[in-house]
């Protein structure tokens, strides 16, 4: 019930997003308490509330309890190392991203994204820009994998290429604002994110 609150709130399936995520946090935390048969799902539920809250520390402690409960979970693996990510981490999110793809045999748009924004973090630009082209063949609607290249391209001094890029997310998103984009990503430090 924790995950499918979560995934109904994250995906906009439900008319409040507010109600199905404290529906998610409910359930997680009465599957957070269960002794014997824990699975760490609802652990990993518990971390990506967390994190979208931008409490990292608490994040960080679900999602290695979920992962320690779930080691072959690929939403546990992929949470955590989001959480990693956006904590200052980048290479143990590669890795908690792999090893829940090797786990996951076909791969969803979010998975593949976050792999390459976890590339881009960590200054592997050469394989962050191949990344999000796949999370884009994957599902051409998926907004966040335009962004990763774009700033790949800028920060790669490929000015034009970032250009072109930018102009595929106007095309998809007229109204977007680089300012609006990064409230949005929960960085711990600023200064990643600038």
């Amino acid at each position: 019930m924790a995950f499918l609150n979560y995934m109904a709130a994250i995906q906009n399936w439900v008319p409040s997003r507010e109600y199905a995520l404290a529906e998610a946090q409910r359930w997680a935390r009465r599957g957070v308490a269960i002794d014997v048969g824990n699975n760490g799902l609802a652990h990993a539920v518990m971390g990506a509330i967390c994190f979208a809250e931008r409490k990292h520390g608490e994040a960080m402690a679900f999602g290695r309890t979920g992962v320690a409960f779930r080691s072959s979970g690929p939403f546990a693996l992929s949470k955590l190392g989001q959480t990693e990510t956006y904590s200052g981490d980048p290479n143990r999110r590669i890795k908690h991203i792999r090893e829940g793809m090797a786990v996951r045999m076909q791969q969803p748009p979010t998975m593949v994204g976050n792999l390459a924004m976890a590339f881009r973090d960590a200054g592997k630009i050469e394989l962050s820009i191949p990344a999000a082209e796949e999370a884009i063949r994957i599902d051409p609607d998926y907004f966040d994998a335009y962004v990763t290249p774009c700033s790949d391209q800028a920060m790669n001094s490929d000015l034009s290429g970032a250009a072109r890029t930018a102009e595929r997310i106007r095309v998809r998103c007229p109204d977007f604002s680089v300012c609006g984009y990064l409230d949005r990503q929960p960085y711990r430090n600023p200064a990643v994110a600038a």
